[in-house]
């Protein structure tokens, strides 16, 4: 069982090194909620905090996270309501390593856009991924599936797909140690059938085949572990390699 410990250690630090580049939507301005805005007091409020989003924005693309974070602080004292600026406040704790800060500021922001229904699906996906990782961070893995469920539901993105199969495959881990070897099985199928997918969309992702690769092996398929561990390893991830010296 060793070994399987290491493939969960690998394919988790791999994971929170994901690549993608999140699709979400990113607003050159804040657009004010409900009637137009007659106070020109008000007016110049929503000028500012939009002006400390962007920069926040700016900061995170740079990965300047504690920056960022001001900024977006900033924006959200003199726009509480600012939906994108929550999601990206908790992006930004969440990559700071501050798990428990990022998750209580997304389910303000899924809060906020209960209260908010008119927002759409545009926000919910990406407020439901990024709480799937905080989730998963925090080792609630039932939770962080059952949002990954839901950012698919709204908007079936690779992070999100790839993310519900790493929290099905920690899963599975789980649950062949406590000897539940039916349920490990449906997680690993579940986990496998999404990280087909991805790989079929996004080939050259080294953290998609090292998480391929891990399911393979703990199905017991080590022909296929092998050579997606193999092609982890040509994009440049050989830590399961190294593990498994007779894939070489």
């Amino acid at each position: 069982m060793n070994r399987l410990t290491v493939i969960s250690a690998s394919v988790l630090l791999a994971f929170s090194l994901l690549a993608y580049k999140s699709s979400e939507a990113r607003s050159s301005t804040i657009e004010t909620r409900g009637s137009a805005v007659a106070a020109t007091g008000l007016q110049k409020r929503m000028l500012r905090a939009n002006s400390y989003y962007q920069a926040g924005t700016a900061l995170f693309d740079r990965q300047e996270y504690a920056k960022a974070l001001i900024e977006f602080d900033a924006a959200l004292a003199l726009a509480g309501d600012l939906e994108s600026a929550l999601i990206y406040r908790g992006r930004t704790l969440f990559q700071l390593g501050r798990a428990e800060e990022s998750l209580a500021t997304l389910d303000k922001a899924i809060a906020l856009g209960r209260r908010n229904p008119s927002n759409g699906p545009e926000l919910a996906w990406s407020v439901n991924l990024h709480r799937g990782h905080a989730l998963m961070a925090l080792f609630r893995i039932d939770d962080a599936v059952a949002a990954y469920d839901r950012s698919i539901e709204l908007n079936s993105t690779n992070e999100a797909r790839a993310g519900r199969a790493n929290a099905n495959f920690v899963k599975a881990q789980i649950l062949i140690q406590l000897g539940d070897l039916g349920p490990a099985r449906r997680h690993l199928e579940d986990a496998r059938h999404d990280i087909d997918l991805v790989a079929g969309s996004a080939p050259t992702e080294s953290v998609v085949w090292t998480l391929k690769s891990g399911i393979h092996f703990l199905s017991g398929n080590m022909q296929q572990g092998c050579r997606a561990a193999l092609r982890a390893c040509e994009l440049g991830q050989c830590g399961l390699v190294k593990e498994f010296p007779e894939c070489l």
